[in-house]
């Protein structure tokens, strides 16, 4: 029985041993399964990530010189110009291609005065075709910046440039005189969006801002707007504080206007 102890003890040495050599290739297998399974999850999840669809994007905006020609533009435009309204603004660009399009019909001309341009023909037809492809993306931009544009108008969220919505928006025709004026708060201070809707000033005009208490103006320029410009005019901040309620006019040179503010704001 003595000489037969050690070979118990060995076997049972060698049964642990044995067992030992069992847990650590189960462990093995295991830390292999799992790492195999991070790999593959990891496999899936670039995958995903690269076939992922791209968040969409509107097409650029036709470039044309005497167009508006950025996003942020166009998103101003529509809140200080048509009160949040892209389906306003929109319809006005359709407007504007359905006048194209009955001009190529009849096989006349369009002139843009502003720019001493003429379409006709083919020229014309290339014309619209930038107004459709203008349409399409303001219409891809209203479903981006929509909800934006109404809140604005509202008076809630504002764009980048923190402008707040037109109180008032005045419509001033005269002689080959076409305008479209916005009063407005800019970053606090009383301001002025001048719209051109008309053909390119036969010459020089002065639009001005006062004070309407006093009558003292506080701010004056001397211009020549073009087919479809804008302009900004805004009270400087150290005299919008005490400027209170301020007002514009527009004088042309080649006529005369009685002198009345075409518009005014306080903010």
């Amino acid at each position: 029985m003595a000489r037969g102890e050690p070979n118990n003890v060995r076997t049972t040495m060698e049964s642990r041993r044995g067992m030992l050599l069992t847990v650590k290739s189960v462990t093995r297998m295991q830390f292999l399964f799992k790492s195999n399974v991070i790999v593959g999850v990891l496999a899936l999840v670039m995958a995903w990530g690269a076939t992922a669809p791209a968040a969409a994007q509107c097409p650029r905006l036709s470039d044309v010189e005497w167009w508006t020609n950025t996003e942020d533009e166009v998103r101003r435009v529509v809140v200080i110009s048509y009160g949040g309204s892209w389906d306003a603004y929109i319809e006005r660009w359709k407007q504007q291609r359905n006048e194209l399009q009955g001009a190529f019909d009849t096989q006349s001309a369009v002139e843009i005065k502003s720019r001493g341009l003429v379409f006709r023909g083919d020229d014309l037809k290339d014309y619209i075709k930038q107004v459709d492809e203008r349409i399409a993306t303001l219409e891809c931009l209203k479903k981006q910046y929509g909800n934006e544009a109404q809140a604005a108008a509202k008076g809630g969220a504002k764009p980048q440039q923190q402008l707040a919505p037109a109180a008032n928006v005045a419509a001033i025709e005269g002689k080959e005189l076409s305008l479209e004026v916005a009063a407005l708060c800019h970053d606090g201070a009383p301001a002025f969006q001048v719209t051109n809707l008309g053909d390119r000033w036969p010459r020089l005009g002065e639009i001005s801002v006062y004070r309407t208490d006093t009558n003292g103006m506080l701010t004056q320029r001397r211009v020549r707007m073009i087919n479809s410009q804008q302009l900004l005019f805004k009270v400087p901040n150290e005299q919008a504080k005490d400027a209170g309620e301020v007002g514009i006019f527009i004088a042309p040179s080649w006529y005369e206007r009685p002198f009345t503010y075409d518009a005014k704001m306080k903010c």
